[in-house]
């Protein structure tokens, strides 16, 4: 019972972010891409609330957390507006979704797939936060636990803290399911933005190998990806500038305070906007929420003298440049002879490669900065950091390039879904 309790309490944040639906861009897309959608903003509107009792030293406890949950959600029923939209599930392309879904969900729950920071980084740190009620500074100040990253955003803890306030005790279970979640929210994401089966089917069959062969269950990942999809379809899908600005916004505020790469991938959806024209007045909008909660972030960890990750490896050498490239370009194969690149390369040469423009550009920004961090490394990358790290790494740049064949195939193959947005359109950002 415990450990259904702490994944009903994940199974919960989708009422948090109910208020998200009154968004044009949202109310009319198929219901699980709403889920998902009202599910990763729960998930960070629940955080900030849990942020706020910690800046504002109430301790957190069950009631409190569900006093406080039980009015957002009260505000965000009130402001949602429900359409009823049906989505075919019929398609064969479907049938593979669930069925390669079915096996992601199997590998991670017959621990195929879990990441050893679960259980030696994240999970201690969500545990401690529980117990502590609060954000622990003591805890993270402890040189014993220096090699946790003390100064890593806090999203994830919060949310593994959240959970163990319904089970009372840490749901390892849910912890990892929480990966399968994000996963799923992906593809439907990308299912619903796109109207296109196919991609969905595309993108659950390579994610589901980038998900299992990196191992990476239980950690931050996935909920970077999850953030990283909304932002990202948000600009190149949506079409009404309001629910446009509104989606990125909460992708890339989500995205700043879930990994430290969080924060570089957010300067590269910026970048890559600026590459494309994008009105100054736009990116300004859309770059206030992420300034705002890393920003709030960092002045925590400045004032608890908490700095460490941020201030990043080392100097930046070309000392390993060619070792780095090399042994950067063998991980990006995944096992896998580049498949899960060469496939999505290949749809979009065969579709409107101009539609594709925005999301090649940030995964080439992001894999920019990759090698550039990796540069930054005081000894030779090759022999760890690369290999411990750059599986997990390159999953932003590959999805982008999903999402960027999902543009691309919409445009000349526009299957639509039941219940999702009208015909597609070039963004008005774009324009």
């Amino acid at each position: 019972m415990t450990e259904a309790a702490g994944f009903l309490a994940y199974l919960l944040l989708p009422l948090a972010g109910l208020a998200i639906w009154r968004l044009d861009g949202v109310r009319r897309l198929a219901f699980d891409a709403r889920i998902a959608i009202a599910g990763a903003t729960g998930a960070l509107v629940t955080a900030i609330v849990m942020s706020g009792f910690a800046l504002a030293h109430v301790p957190w406890s069950r009631m409190r957390l569900l006093i406080a949950f039980a009015i957002v959600v009260a505000i965000s029923v009130f402001v949602a507006r429900f359409e009823r939209n049906a989505a075919s599930w019929r398609s064969p392309a479907m049938i593979g979704v669930v069925a390669l879904f079915a096996i992601v969900v199997y590998a991670i729950l017959t621990a195929r797939a879990t990441i050893g920071d679960l259980l030696f980084f994240w999970g201690p740190k969500g545990i401690h936060f529980f117990h502590s009620g609060t954000i622990d500074v003591d805890f993270l100040r402890n040189p014993d636990h220096f090699l946790q990253h003390r100064d890593y955003p806090p999203l994830l803890p919060l949310l593994f803290a959240w959970s163990n306030t319904f089970s009372r005790t840490f749901s390892w279970w849910a912890a990892l399911l929480l990966s399968a979640l994000c996963l799923g929210a992906i593809v439907a994401m990308i299912r619903a933005f796109a109207r296109d089966n196919q991609a969905a089917l595309l993108a659950m069959a390579i994610l589901a190998w980038c998900f299992v062969r990196p191992w990476i269950a239980g950690g931050a990942d996935p909920l970077l990806l999850l953030y990283e999809t909304l932002a990202v379809c948000a600009l190149v899908f949506v079409r009404d500038a309001k629910s446009q600005t509104i989606l990125a916004a909460i992708g890339l505020g989500a995205c700043a305070v879930t990994k430290v790469e969080g924060a570089s991938f957010v300067a590269a959806v910026l970048l890559a906007m600026l590459i494309h024209r994008v009105s100054w007045k736009r990116i300004a909008i859309i770059a206030l929420a992420p300034i705002t909660l890393l920003g709030a972030w960092l002045a925590f960890i400045a004032n608890a003298q908490l700095f460490d990750t941020y201030r990043g490896p080392g100097e930046f050498s070309l000392q390993f440049f060619g070792g780095v490239v090399k042994a950067t370009f063998a991980m990006a194969s995944y096992d896998a002879y580049w498949l899960p690149w060469i496939a999505p390369l290949v749809v979009i040469a065969l579709g409107d490669v101009r539609r594709a423009r925005l999301p090649l550009t940030i995964a080439a920004i992001s894999f920019v900065v990759t090698i550039y961090v990796y540069l930054r490394s005081p000894s030779d990358p090759t022999v760890f950091w690369i290999p411990s790290s750059a599986h997990r790494v390159l999953l932003t740049p590959l999805l982008m390039v999903l999402i960027a064949a999902a543009s691309a195939h919409s445009a000349v193959n526009p299957e639509r879904s039941e219940g999702s947005l009208e015909p597609s359109r070039e963004s008005r950002w774009l324009r």
